[in-house]
């Protein structure tokens, strides 16, 4: 896997293409939901159960919808980035905490 230099600042696009090109932030912060977590699985059946005709969001965004759907649920609801500070998600691998570290750097 390609590094990339914490200390430029640069898009978070940029650092999801040292990841890997085909990631998106969503699927990123998926992976660090913990995963003993009840709420993850009522998240997914929630947006799951909405009619299509009824969804205002759009067919490639299903993954955004059930993560907004997971904040909801937290004790201080908020982006996702805000979730990390909370420590709602799981940072302990090298890159959830290099990830954590560039994003509270963003948001200082």
């Amino acid at each position: 896997m390609p590094s990339f230099r914490i200390e430029e600042k640069g898009t978070l696009g940029k650092v999801l293409d040292a990841i890997g090109p085909e990631i998106k932030l969503e699927d990123f912060v998926r992976r660090m939901i913990p995963t003993d977590d009840r709420i993850w699985p009522r998240s997914e059946d929630y947006v799951d159960r909405i009619p299509v005709p009824d969804r205002r969001f759009r067919p490639g965004k299903i993954l955004r919808a059930k993560l907004y759907s997971w904040l909801a649920t937290r004790e201080n609801p908020g982006r996702m980035g805000a979730a990390i500070g909370a420590g709602d998600l799981r940072v302990d691998a090298v890159l959830g905490s290099t990830f954590a570290t560039w994003l509270r750097s963003l948001f200082a």
